[in-house]
Order: structure tokens, then C-alpha cells, then sequence
């Protein structure tokens, strides 16, 4: 074989596929539970604006979100978890190369994305060739973005761009 890799080299994949199937099982339970919510709340806003007062029923309307915000909330939610799930195979195999290499693992220092990094790391350091796409690459992109706006920018609106490219991808 070319390369032998200690039995530690596969934790990460592991790992990964643990965590994918954990995900997978949170997107159908995630699934069932908003199909639910929201055709109570509908029933329940049915129901108020029949039976109780109109402010009421302007006050019950206001306090439920729109169907596509609960399931743009759970399809985002599960793409941002998605994408540091790959991020973070990435990284535990780019620690896996250089410990087989018995070196540091040194990523480039300028500005980049840590994915970016990885990919630079295994095709300069490791003399791996990684085919990627260019779709994957706007869909990784779009990913990154979903991903840093939940953490760092919950309160700006994702530009349509990306929006677009997030309704395209499928759960």
C-alpha cells in the first residue's frame, strides 16, 4: 500500500460519520417537529380569530413566525452544523497527516478560511491532489458564510446570494 496509517487515522472518520448520523437523525425529528408547531399555530391563530377578540387575535398572529422561518431556522441550523462537521474531519486528518509525517502541523498563516487551510495544507504538505469542484466550493462558501453569520452576525440578514444558494441545497 502507499500509505499504512496508524489505527488512530480513522478515529476521525469515525467520529465524523457518528456525528453525520446524529444530524441526519436531528433533521428528521427537527422535521416532524416543525410540520407540527406549525400546523398547531395555524390551528390555534384559526381558532383565536373566530372565538377570541380582535386584538387578541392581531396579538396571537404577531407571536407566530412564518412557516418559511421555522423551516429556513432548522435547514440553516442543520447546514451550519454540517459544515464545522466537515471542518472539523478536515482538521483532525490534516493532525493525523503530520503526525504521520512526525511533524508539526503548520497551516498557512495569511488570511484564509480554515477549511481553505486544510486543503492547502494536504495538497502542499502531504502531496495530496483534492478535486473540488467548483459548485462545491459555492456551496462550501455558502456554508462558511451560514455558518459565521449564526455566530458572529445573528441579527443581519443572510444576502440573497447566499440565501439562494442555501434553498437550493437539500436536507
Amino acid at each position: 500500500p502507499v500509505c499504512n496509517p496508524p489505527e488512530r487515522f480513522l478515529e476521525a472518520f469515525y467520529e465524523f460519520d457518528a456525528r453525520l448520523k446524529s444530524l441526519q437523525r436531528y433533521v428528521e425529528f427537527g422535521a416532524k417537529f416543525v410540520k407540527t408547531y406549525l400546523v398547531e399555530s395555524r390551528r390555534s391563530l384559526t381558532r383565536e380569530k373566530t372565538m377570541g377578540s380582535a386584538e387578541s387575535g392581531l396579538f396571537h398572529e404577531e407571536m407566530n413566525l412564518s412557516d418559511d422561518t421555522f423551516r429556513y431556522y432548522l435547514k440553516s441550523s442543520v447546514l451550519v452544523q454540517l459544515f464545522s462537521l466537515i471542518e472539523n474531519l478536515f482538521l483532525e486528518v490534516a493532525k493525523d497527516m503530520a503526525e504521520m509525517q512526525k511533524q508539526a502541523l503548520r497551516l498557512p498563516t495569511k488570511p484564509m478560511p480554515h477549511f481553505n487551510k486544510y486543503v492547502y495544507y494536504f495538497e502542499n504538505d502531504c502531496g495530496l491532489r483534492l478535486e473540488i469542484e467548483k459548485e462545491t466550493w459555492k456551496t462550501l462558501d455558502a456554508l462558511r458564510e451560514i455558518r459565521n453569520r449564526y455566530v458572529h452576525e445573528l441579527a443581519r440578514d443572510v444576502p440573497e446570494n447566499i440565501r439562494q444558494q442555501l434553498e437550493a441545497m437539500t436536507l
